[in-house]
């Protein structure tokens, strides 16, 4: 609470809300409020105008009268603000902080929930394909699919968000990236990139393929994106014949597959024999190195001939390619594992185990998570690994995979936030309070609260450790192998199931607590088997993604993640 009163203090600086688009980026929450008269509005109007206001820049001021000017601000606010249905602001300092706590504790009860996506069986397999180029640190648009498409605004920010900074990369996912936008429902949309690299060479073009979707699927998206990128000089109809055959396929159920027809892609009629020009106007002064090493499986199949490259013959649920006479088909299968197909903690887990858990402990808590890499694509696995590890539970807050460097100040809001920044120069310049701060480059913490050691208690992250020890098993991937599981696929599950062992031990009885529609908090906390874990269970219970998940659980009902505790209380 204390952080959210300080930001008001030193904020004070006017703002108009904007909007021209019904999807907005997460990097749009930044605090503003307004010094013009204007209707009295209740507290979570204020948190409403903090989550959709653009950035704003402080003007130059000697200390001690900014200091009087942004006080006389927040006196004027606060009274403004807090005139309608509220007694008047105390004219002690305890007063007014006792009168901003009860305000902002009735918010947090009131605040919009995380609302997952809807989704029909006639939706296209994507919202829509961009193309974007960047000259001059300027990002824009050159191509869209379907073409009379809405498209979130400024979204060309965010597959650019670099700017000036050009982010050298040598890994072989430095194509790949994600993004995450949320509309005015709290429905989310992802956005998958990849960036053009010409064949022959270790150099991306500044010039990126996104796909938009309400589904969070990223390895296969990645595989769409692929076939699209590996295809980006072939001639103009070529490209929308092929874009437009992805689009019209249905997001295939977990083990399914979708097919597209490649035979007019791979051999055009000679009348579409004509390039694309996009690259024309390209701005080589900013690029990404990276080693092209195969990252995913391409099978040819021609007769009872299969030809696997090298570099592919791990990969899991590799692309298929089929010639049977003259049609080529191509076929995309989406993981049977639907908790695989969103999670990849390679990333993550680069980091040393004491970071990893001091990150997961602050997360339980929903506090503030900034990571800070050089790598645009390890901050977006990392931060999309983040969300996968709170698996059964949704963060229901602002991400943003890579904040742009004019919205840095976004770092400083009181509410909880999960975001990537490309520089270290954000800690410098910004005040970060109530979370945690890593650079993934150095696998270093460069700011935190201090008592993320004692979140959690001892019995759960000893088990924790013990679970990730077995990720590296030799004798558990053999295993894997010999039920037909890939080595990535092994070590992905043991990774995933660490986490759902803090689970296993402090929620699992969370189903003995809920009748007739009412969770009994007290009991279920009393009912925790050691001290530690009760003591977790006290904080735990008071967060949002937590009363939101009791919220939809059902005593008759065995979800997936009941029957994965089963499965990891039985090991």
């Amino acid at each position: 609470m204390h952080s959210f009163i300080q930001f008001w203090k030193r904020l004070g600086l006017a703002a108009e809300i904007s909007s021209t688009s019904s999807f907005t980026s997460d990097t749009d929450s930044i605090c503003s409020i307004s010094n013009e008269d204007s209707t009295p509005t209740k507290v979570r109007d204020i948190v409403g105008i903090f989550q959709s206001s653009p950035p704003t820049t402080r003007p130059q001021q000697q200390d001690s009268d900014r200091v009087e000017n942004l006080r006389n601000n927040l006196k004027k606010t606060l009274e403004r603000s807090f005139s309608s249905g509220a007694r008047p602001l105390e004219t002690s300092a305890n007063g007014n902080v006792k009168d901003i706590v009860e305000k902002f504790q009735h918010y947090i009860k009131q605040v919009p929930k995380y609302c997952e996506p809807k989704f029909t069986k006639t939706d296209p397999l994507f919202h829509c394909c961009l193309i974007v180029q960047r000259s001059q640190d300027i990002a824009q648009i050159k191509y869209k699919f379907p073409p009379g498409v809405d498209v979130p605004c400024s979204i060309e920010k965010l597959v650019f968000p670099e700017t000036h900074m050009v982010t050298l990369d040598s890994t072989s996912t430095a194509q790949n990236y994600s993004m995450i936008l949320t509309d005015d429902k709290a429905e989310r949309m992802f956005g998958y990139c990849r960036r053009v690299m010409p064949e022959g060479t270790s150099t991306c073009l500044p010039l990126a393929y996104c796909i938009l979707s309400k589904h969070r699927s990223p390895r296969f998206y990645k595989k769409v994106l692929i076939e699209l990128e590996s295809r980006h000089g072939f001639p103009d109809k070529t490209r929308d014949e092929l874009i437009c055959q992805f689009y019209l396929q249905s997001y295939p159920l977990p083990g399914m597959s979708v097919l597209i027809d490649l035979t007019r892609v791979l051999h055009p009629p000679p009348s579409t024999s004509h390039n694309n020009n996009l690259e024309e106007s390209l701005d080589l002064s900013g690029f990404v190195n990276v080693h092209k090493t195969g990252q995913y499986g391409v099978i040819q199949k021609k007769g009872d001939k299969i030809f696997v490259s090298e570099h592919d013959a791990d990969c899991v649920l590799p692309s298929i390619i089929t010639e049977n006479g003259d049609k080529v088909e191509l076929e995309l299968t989406l993981h049977p594992d639907r908790r695989y197909e969103v999670t990849d903690l390679t990333s993550l887990h680069r980091l040393p185990d004491d970071v990893i858990l001091k990150i997961f402990s602050s997360l339980l808590l929903e506090r503030k998570v900034i990571l800070i890499s050089t790598v645009l694509s390890d901050l977006s696995l990392t931060v999309d690994a983040l969300q996968s590890i709170l698996y059964p539970f949704e963060w229901p807050h602002t991400v943003i995979p890579v904040l742009p460097e004019s919205l840095w100040p976004v770092v400083e809001s009181p509410t909880p936030v999960i975001c990537g920044c490309l520089s270290r120069a954000v800690v410098e310049e910004h005040f970060i309070e109530n979370g945690i701060v890593v650079d993934l480059d150095r696998g270093a913490i460069l700011k935190c609260e201090g008592d993320e050691d004692k979140i959690l208690s001892n019995s759960i992250k000893k088990a924790w450790k013990k679970s990730l020890s077995q990720s590296s098993s030799k004798k558990l991937i053999l295993n894997g192998e010999n039920l037909g599981n890939s080595m990535e696929y092994t070590r992905s599950k043991c990774l995933s199931d660490a986490y759902l062992q803090v689970f296993a031990m402090s929620i699992s009885h969370y189903k003995n607590h809920l009748e007739n529609g009412e969770f009994r908090a007290k009991e279920f906390v009393q009912c925790g088997k050691t001290k530690g874990i009760r003591k977790f269970l006290v904080l735990f219970t008071q967060t949002f993604m937590f009363n939101e998940f009791i919220s939809t659980a059902s005593p008759e009902k065995i979800s997936d993640f009941d029957r994965s505790l089963k499965r990891i209380m039985n090991k």
